[in-house]
């Protein structure tokens, strides 16, 4: 719509400006006015582009998880981790490039000594200064504790990766949950406008003397409890909301509803490619492996700590003393050093030792977590197959539910039947809808869960 004025307003001062009786003034000002619409509405328009970051009352899934993407505290802290361990790496490199002290100072010395009547003073000021250069030509432990450094980025990469898909995963689920809350609610209205069409029908029987006052007053009974059970919903739907934020992430952010498509579709997968799948592509997993190696390299670097190190450098320096007399001394060096460790009191047998320990503690625990990852896809494995054939079971138990209570409201009508057969027929009916909502919200949440233990949510 900006772009059209914008276009209209063109148009239209053009097209007056042909005119040739038309006052200077009056040209000068449409121009103005037009070339002012055309700067601001850029503005306007990239205003518009940037609407999205303020709350909105009503989202869907993706507007959900484009959300915590952007501003969950989780994601952000785990990002941060990272450029923590990027840096880590690049300290790791300082031993590769040359190293350039200096240092100077300047100091001032006096001497006073007595003697009889005779007394002698003594004063000297001393300059100073060093730069010096020094470059390592071999060091393994510096290069395996380059390549420890370099593990654990990349595993730290690897967790980041694996906290944005918990977040996406515990997103969804929240999601998931006020979604039903939201259905649930839906229906319990449903459910109000039945019991209120009993009511209704009650009264019109009433009147013409076809009921008693009883049924009346189970109908009211009823309508009341279908009340008081929708307020509970809807208070449940407030507190879902204001969980599914708090996943997101982002307090300011304000939804009163969510939209999504409620459709069952089966998820067909077989459990053995998936389980390798998985241990392909889980995050988390590929960070424990990626651990284990961080913890080779710190024992290679800790066995390599024994060996000798080389290196060489130089520098130059001066030194000046002014007395009596000036007395200055400059020199330069250059030379090739090898260190090698004798003793050292037993630091270095303790240190590949504790990273002995920590090597094998983290063998441990990737055992256990791709035993773990092999538990979650099994079971969200089993549970789709159980949720699908509930889920069809359920359909057949709504149109059973529907035909039921259709029946029941045609027999009380004809004198047939009775308040408590419509009201358990009513019952049944809602029963068995919401029990449709559950097993499709619950199909969708197991989705989301065996998606997330394959490492592709």
């Amino acid at each position: 719509s900006g772009i059209f004025w914008r276009c209209q307003l063109l148009h239209l001062t053009l097209e007056s400006s042909n005119f040739k009786r038309m006052n200077i003034a009056m040209k000068y000002k449409n121009l103005t006015f037009l070339f002012t619409i055309l700067f601001l509405t850029p503005v306007y328009l990239n205003f518009n582009l940037f609407a999205e970051d303020h709350p909105q009352t009503s989202l869907t899934l993706s507007g959900c998880i484009n959300y915590a993407l952007r501003y969950n505290p989780t994601i952000k802290s785990s990002k941060e981790y990272v450029k923590a361990e990027r840096a880590y790496v690049q300290s790791s490199k300082s031993f590769l490039f040359p190293h350039i002290y200096s240092y100077g100072g300047i100091s001032r010395y006096g001497d006073i000594s007595k003697q009889n009547s005779f007394k002698n003073e003594y004063y000297s000021t001393i300059y100073s200064g060093r730069l010096n250069i020094s470059q390592t030509i071999f060091n393994l432990s510096s290069i395996k504790n380059l390549n420890y450094t370099k593990e654990l980025l990349k595993s730290r990469k690897y967790y980041s990766e694996s906290t944005i898909q918990n977040v996406i995963l515990s997103v969804k689920l929240a999601f998931y949950e006020a979604l039903k809350t939201q259905q649930e609610i839906k229906i319990a209205e449903e459910n109000l406008n039945l019991i209120n069409k009993f009511l209704n029908n009650a009264k019109s029987l009433y009147i013409q003397n076809k009921c008693s006052e009883y049924d009346i007053s189970f109908a009211r009974i009823d309508s009341m409890n279908a009340k008081i059970n929708l307020n509970l919903l809807k208070n449940d739907l407030k507190q879902d909301m204001s969980y599914l934020i708090e996943q997101i992430g982002y307090s300011e952010l304000i939804v009163s509803s969510i939209k999504e498509e409620l459709i069952f579709s089966p998820y067909r997968i077989d459990l053995d490619s998936t389980i390798k799948k998985a241990l392909t592509n889980r995050p988390d997993y590929k960070a424990s492996l990626s651990e284990i190696a961080s913890r080779k390299a710190d024992v290679s670097a800790n066995y390599a700590s024994l060996l000798p190190t080389l290196s060489m450098g130089g520098g130059v320096d001066f030194y000046k003393r002014e007395v009596d007399y000036d007395y200055l001394n400059k020199g330069w060096n250059i030379g090739l050093n090898m260190s090698f460790p004798i003793f050292d009191g037993f630091r270095v047998k303790a240190n590949i030792d504790r990273a002995k320990a920590y090597l094998s503690a983290y063998r441990h625990n990737s055992e256990k977590l791709k035993q773990r990852i092999i538990r979650e896809i099994k079971y969200s494995y089993f549970s789709l197959n159980e949720i699908e054939k509930n889920y069809r079971v359920s359909e057949q138990m709504v149109n059973e539910a529907l035909k039921k209570y259709q029946l029941s409201i045609t027999r009380y009508q004809s004198g047939k039947g009775s308040p408590l057969e419509v009201s358990n027929s009513i019952g049944s009916l809602i029963n068995a809808r919401k029990n449709l909502v559950y097993y499709l919200i619950y199909h969708k949440s197991t989705v989301a869960l065996l998606k997330n233990a394959m490492g592709i949510l």
